[in-house]
């Protein structure tokens, strides 16, 4: 158990450091995609970093809240235009709708009180951003 709540950490942690590390940076984009897809990414860590802490303290009403959020933007992200990677969108769109299936059961587990397993759901949701950025930021 400790091992898993450690990986959770570890990998909110890391797509927080990912979604932050271009905060500030200038980027030229093409049209607004991008910059909405920036927009997105800020708050994507943050929300990671709620539902992180709710589900140690088994509260299913911020999980709720936060994975609401996060799956509220579904279209946005399965649109968004990668940094690089542009002649493989059809992975960066499997990507982004495993993320939302994943947050998903997330959500559903923790409105049924299964935190460990939510716990789980939560940990390959945040592997799907970590794979994501790795293959598709700049």
């Amino acid at each position: 158990m400790k091992k898993l709540v450690a990986f959770a950490v570890i990998a909110g942690l890391a797509c927080a450091g990912q979604a932050l590390g271009h905060e500030g940076e200038h980027h030229h984009h093409h049209d607004g995609k991008m910059a909405k897809t920036h927009e997105i990414m800020s708050h994507y860590a943050t929300s990671q970093a709620k539902i992180t802490a709710a589900l140690e303290k088994r509260d299913a009403a911020t999980v709720a809240k936060e994975t609401n959020y996060l799956l509220s933007t579904g279209k946005e992200l399965k649109s968004a235009q990668p940094h690089k990677g542009q002649n493989d969108l059809k992975k960066f769109r499997e990507l982004a709708g495993q993320f939302q299936s994943d947050v998903k059961t997330t959500a559903a587990l923790a409105a049924s009180g299964d935190f460990k397993k939510a716990k789980e759901a939560f940990a390959a949701a945040q592997g799907r951003c970590t794979a994501c950025h790795a293959q598709y930021r700049d």
